[in-house]
This record gives C-alpha cells, sequence and structure tokens, in this order.
C-alpha cells in the first residue's frame, strides 16, 4: 500500500510540475503579435513564443507576399499536424531597454524540415522545405539563431513543410532571449545530454566487458546493452548530438535508430530482470516480449519514417504494459525479500513516472521537457550499485575463501618466515632505538664539556681571587678585586639562567604574557635604551625605517622580545671593532603578506660560511682565531629562535666573513580591519 501512494504522489509531482503547452500567459502571442514591451529579458529571462500564430495551410508565402488582406488562420503554437506544408507569421514587439541588447531565437526540432525568414531576411534553414513528398528532404538539428538589435518590431516567418513522419508543425516552444541566456540554457541542454550519454556508455561498456570476463553474468550482459541502446536513444534525440558530431548523417537513418533503441531496448531490459529473479518472471512473458521487438524492429528497417512512426503510440502502449508486469515483478520480489529488490521497486517506479511523463509531453497532453533521460539514469546506476554489489560479495567470499586455503595450507617455513620478518623488524627498531640513545648521549656530553668549559674561567678567576686574599697579596678589603669576583658570579648566575631559560622553552612550559603593541613605538624605544651602550664601545648607532609606514600592531611578550633585541644588539657590539657602526632597521615591505621585518646589522668581522648554518644551534660558537677572547655559551641565540618561534614569526641571519652580519626576526601584524575595530 505505501509503495503504490508513492507511485500516485510521484505521478502527481511530474503532472503538477509540467507546464501546459496550452496554457495562457502575459507574454503568448494574441492574433499573431507577441507584445514584449512589458517584458524585460534582463530581469525575466528566456520567453517561449507561444500563443496565436498566422497560419497558412498548404501555402509556402514568402515574407514580402504576406499583407493583411490575404486570407488568413491562426495555429495555436506549439501544436502538430500530419503531412503537409504551411507558413506560419508572427510580429513581436520589443521594449526600448531591449533594443540593444543582444537577443537570439533557439530553434528546436521543427518536423521535420523549415525555413526561417527574419524581417524578409532568410536567416536559417534545417533540411529542405517543399510542396510535395519528392522536394522535400528532413532534417532535424535544434540551433540558435541571433537577432539584429535595434528593431523595435520584428516578423518571423516559417516555411514548414512534413511529408516524413507521422507529426509536423511547431511542436515545441521556439525560445527568445538574451545571447548569453539563450546560450547558457543550449549549454546546459547540452552538457546534461553529454553526460548522460558518456556515464551510459561507460556502464554498457563496463558490464559488457564484466561478462566476457565471467561469461555467467548474463544479467550484466543484457544490462550493458540495455544501457548502449539507451545512449543511442539520447544521442539521435532531444539535442540531436548524432546529427551535430556527424552532420551528413541521414535523417531517415536516424529516425531508424531513434526508434529501434526503444522497441529492442524493452525485450533487452525483460533479459535482465529475467536474470535479476528468473523463478519470478513467467517465461511466456519473456518470449512474448522478444518476439514482439525483432517483429517490430524488423518492421522499422523496412519501412520509410512515415509508416512506423505513425505505430508510435502502439509502441509506447506496448512499453507501458512492460513497464507494469515488470514493476509488478519487483513488487512480488519485494515481499519475497529477494536482495536488492526494494531498491530496484523505488528505481523503476521513478523511472516508470518519468516514461508516463514523457508518453504524455510527446503525445502534447503536457509540456515540460524530457525526464526520461533522467529517470533512466537514476534507475539504471540503482542497477548498477546491484550489479557490483553482487559482484562485490562474490569476489569477497573467493576471497574469504582463498585467505582459509592460504591459512590451511600454511608450513612451518612460512612461520619461520614471518617469526624471521618480526625478529628483523625489531632488530631494526632496537638499532634505531640504539642510534638515539648514543646522540642523545653525545648531546649529553657535548652539554657537560660546553658547561665544565664555561664554568672553568669564571671558577679558576674566584679561586685565584680568593687564593690572593688568603695569602694576603691582595687585601680582604680591596674593593677592585671583590668586584670581580662579585661579576664572575653574577656570569655563572646567567649562564644557569640561559640554561633554565632553553629548558622551558623546548619543553613548553613557557606562558607568553601577550599584548597589544604598536611595533614602531616599541622597537624606537628599544633602541633609544640600547643606544648608550653603543655609543659607550665607541660605535655609530643609527635606526632607520624602509617601506610605507603606517601604525602596524603586533601581539607579543615585551619582555621576551626584548631579550631576543637585546641578544642582537650585544652580539653586534661584541663582534664588531671600535669606529664601527649598528643599524636597527623596521620594514615594512612584507606588509601586504601581513608581516613586518625587523633587523640588526654591523660592519664587525662577519660569520664564515661553514659556520652560517649553525648559529641558532644550542651550544654552538664559532672557534675562528680571531674570536677566542670571546666568552659565551652558545645559548643566547638558540633562546631567540625558540622565543620567535613561541610568537609564530621566523628569525634568520645573513653574513659574510669580514663583512658583517645582519640578524632579523619577522612578526605576523594584525589584520589592519581588525587593528581599526581594536
Amino acid at each position: 500500500m505505501l509503495r503504490n501512494c508513492t507511485f500516485l504522489y510521484m505521478l502527481a509531482l511530474f503532472l503538477f510540475i509540467s507546464t501546459p503547452v496550452f496554457s495562457e500567459s502575459s507574454t503568448d502571442a494574441v492574433k499573431a503579435v507577441a507584445d514584449l514591451r512589458n517584458w524585460s529579458f534582463e530581469q525575466d529571462g528566456i520567453v517561449e513564443l507561444n500563443g496565436e500564430w498566422e497560419f497558412y495551410w498548404e501555402r509556402l508565402l514568402d515574407p514580402n507576399s504576406l499583407s493583411d488582406s490575404l486570407p488568413k488562420d491562426y495555429i495555436q503554437v506549439p501544436s502538430v499536424w500530419n503531412e503537409g506544408f504551411a507558413t506560419y507569421r508572427l510580429i513581436i514587439k520589443f521594449s526600448e531597454e531591449d533594443l540593444t541588447k543582444p537577443k537570439s531565437l533557439y530553434m528546436p526540432s521543427i518536423a521535420s524540415a523549415y525555413r526561417l525568414w527574419i524581417n524578409g531576411e532568410l536567416y536559417h534553414s534545417s533540411g529542405t522545405v517543399g510542396s510535395i513528398s519528392g522536394d522535400m528532404r528532413p532534417y532535424n538539428l535544434p540551433t540558435m539563431v541571433p537577432l539584429d538589435n535595434g528593431e523595435e518590431q520584428v516578423e518571423v516567418v516559417l516555411h514548414v513543410s512534413n511529408f516524413a513522419q507521422r507529426k509536423g508543425g511547431i511542436w515545441k516552444p521556439i525560445l527568445l532571449g538574451q545571447t548569453k541566456d539563450i546560450l547558457k540554457i543550449r549549454d546546459r541542454k547540452l552538457a546534461a545530454e553529454i553526460f548522460l550519454v558518456g556515464a551510459l556508455f561507460l556502464m554498457g561498456l563496463y558490464h559488457i566487458s564484466l561478462f566476457f570476463i565471467r561469461n555467467s553474468a548474463k544479467s550484466a550482459l543484457f544490462f550493458g546493452l540495455f544501457c548502449l541502446s539507451i545512449t543511442i536513444r539520447i544521442l539521435v534525440s532531444g539535442e540531436s548530438l548524432w546529427n551535430q558530431w556527424f552532420p551528413d548523417w541521414p535523417w531517415e537513418w536516424a529516425v531508424k535508430m531513434e526508434y529501434l533503441s526503444l522497441v529492442w531496448g524493452v525485450p533487452l531490459f525483460v533479459y535482465y530482470v529475467f536474470e535479476l529473479f528468473p523463478e519470478t518472471m513467467a517465461n511466456r512473458f519473456r518470449l512474448g516480449t522478444l518476439i514482439w521487438g525483432i517483429g517490430f524492429g524488423l518492421f522499422i528497417l523496412m519501412t520509410p519514417a512515415r509508416i512506423y512512426t505513425h505505430w508510435m503510440l502502439f509502441i509506447q502502449f506496448c512499453i507501458i504494459l512492460n513497464f507494469l508486469y515488470i514493476v509488478y515483478i519487483f513488487i512480488l520480489s519485494a515481499i519475497r525479500r529477494k536482495p536488492g529488490s526494494v531498491i530496484n521497486l523505488l528505481a523503476i517506479t521513478f523511472f516508470f513516472v518519468t516514461v508516463i511523463h514523457d508518453t504524455l509531453y510527446y503525445n502534447l497532453i503536457i509540456g515540460g521537457d524530457d525526464w526520461a533521460p533522467l529517470g533512466l539514469f537514476m534507475f539504471l546506476f540503482a542497477q548498477s550499485l546491484i550489479l557490483l554489489r553482487s559482484f562485490s560479495a562474490s569476489f569477497d567470499k573467493v576471497e574469504s575463501l582463498s585467505e582459509e586455503l592460504m591459512i590451511l595450507n600454511q608450513t612451518l617455513e612460512a612461520k619461520v618466515q614471518a617469526r624471521t620478518k618480526a625478529l628483523e623488524q625489531s632488530n631494526a627498531h632496537l638499532e634505531l632505538a640504539n642510534e638515539e640513545l648514543i646522540r642523545l648521549h653525545r648531546s649529553r656530553q657535548n652539554l657537560l664539556s660546553n658547561i665544565s668549559h664555561d664554568l672553568r674561567t669564571p671558577l679558576s678567576a674566584i679561586q685565584g681571587y680568593a687564593k690572593a686574599m688568603m695569602d694576603g697579596v691582595i687585601k680582604s678589603d680591596d674593593k677592585q678585586y671583590s668586584s670581580m669576583i662579585y661579576s664572575k658570579t653574577l656570569y655563572m648566575n646567567r649562564i644557569f639562567e640561559d640554561l633554565l631559560d632553553l629548558a622551558k622553552l623546548e619543553s613548553g612550559s613557557v606562558k607568553l604574557e601577550e599584548e597589544k603593541v604598536e611595533i614602531q613605538e616599541f622597537i624606537r624605544d628599544l633602541y633609544h635604551k640600547y643606544e648608550f651602550d653603543m655609543v659607550e664601545n665607541e660605535l655609530y648607532p643609527d635606526f632607520t625605517i624602509t617601506g610605507t609606514s603606517f601604525p602596524a600592531h603586533v601581539e607579543l611578550d615585551k619582555t621576551r622580545m626584548e631579550q631576543v633585541f637585546s641578544n642582537f644588539i650585544f652580539n653586534a657590539i661584541k663582534y664588531t671593532p671600535k669606529g664601527g657602526s649598528i643599524k636597527v632597521s623596521l620594514d615594512y615591505s612584507e606588509a601586504e603578506n601581513n608581516r613586518i621585518r625587523v633587523s640588526v646589522s654591523d660592519n664587525g668581522i662577519g660569520i664564515s660560511s661553514e659556520a652560517l648554518p649553525y648559529v641558532f644551534d644550542r651550544y654552538y660558537r664559532d672557534r675562528r682565531e680571531s674570536m677566542d677572547s670571546i666568552s659565551g655559551l652558545g645559548l643566547g641565540l638558540a633562546i631567540a629562535k625558540e622565543i620567535v618561534e613561541y610568537h609564530h614569526g621566523e628569525i634568520g641571519v645573513w653574513s659574510s666573513l669580514h663583512q658583517g652580519s645582519i640578524f632579523y626576526f619577522v612578526l605576523p601584524i594584525l589584520d589592519r580591519k581588525e587593528d581599526q575595530h581594536g
């Protein structure tokens, strides 16, 4: 009951969303005049040139010979007639705002040949129009026809003839709109059909290939052939992709391909369903469908389109009967809980609704567009998933049995190999761990060596001063030596503090006290704070700003960033001879990337290219002879690097031996909008 309600609901939904062909609207032509002066193509979009057209049955009148005095009839467009020929005429009036905008007509397939005049000029033709069957050559290919701009009124005249099939005339709406909109709708239709053709073609080839790989999978063969038959139908109908790709292809054979894809597609689909549920489908039905398909296929091949197309209603009736029976098969299978039956039922119901819709549409009972290709694609996609799941289950079962067989056939040698491999992996892990321990041991030795080396000098000095005081060489109240002993203890204390700082930074236990700081003001204050130290060491300080200056704010810990800055300054003082210069720079050139650069440069002794990659390493000191007199543990720059990285920044150095050095750090600045609102 629920499934029947779902089917009726979907059918009602499709009937509701389909626009009736003969529905009247404000743009429908009245007495062969389509008044579009109140229609804006920019805002309202594309319009269908439906309504009353002038109609001259069995007369092919040139635009120059048409006049109001001629007797005329009116015909509703779109509509169909059988064999014959006629002239259509329509006057279109435009608003002033649309006169200069490029406009185009979208001409659908008009059965079965036509000529199009616009304002007395022949714009386009499809096939050859004739007043007798021998003079006419049918051809169907939707196309876009551009209109000239600047005309307030446009006359459209069509010569249409049909002696080739069951229906003739303008049976689909002619569209009018801005060229860009017409292009969009044409491209959208082409893209949709190309997608369906590609998807169905690949589905068909894939499942036919499965059959050749596994001959017992007949369901895959019938499903693949059915996909290919529907692919052919989509190619020769709708936007006529086949004619666009092969413009010289005979019209008669294109129509035969369209009808044969339907007639032979039904038995293929029935045999596919039989392979899925062989115990449910009656053999007489399957055999009867096969005979019907072969018989009608031969009839189509041996007769022209003007004969077999008149049997289209009967073909559609037979297709609907087949679908009803297949839906019944799926309902029975769902009741019996066959695998995939529920998905099949939902998919076939959706597809059946689209077939009913298109049957009514092609017989001009309702309007809209082709729904069957979409419904078919959804149905075939569901079938593809069902087949893939079935094959996947088979493959999984084969793989499971193979794995069980491999387990049963395992030998002692295989087990030994597995254990040997495990031992090799364990040995590899142990070697890596051993290498890591060796590296850590060497690092600890280097650390102890560096600490002992740096502590030995101040300890020796303190020991010497104390011994001299004890021996009376130096008076115990000598303030100069007491001050020297005190400075050495301060130096030792700084070493311990550096080690403690580095340990905290490496462990991530440092908590920054960040605040919003205007970077130029902050760096300028630091420069003035350390300017005296540079002057006192007989160096020439300088402060410069590069790039366009603006209030740039950063989030930073003032104390920690001063520690980085002071390290740069004191290193520059330490390695720059007297009379040299030290320059502090603030560079705004990277502000577009929300970055700002602070650098400290000197013209001192510089750093060798061999030492340059290691200046920020922990405990590293350049051992050049010219620097032997310079003390320090080598932790300052390592600490500076950790601090800058804590601020999500970047630290670096440029230097050449005897050419000076430039130490810099880059910090992210706040977004300017955020900065303004902040």
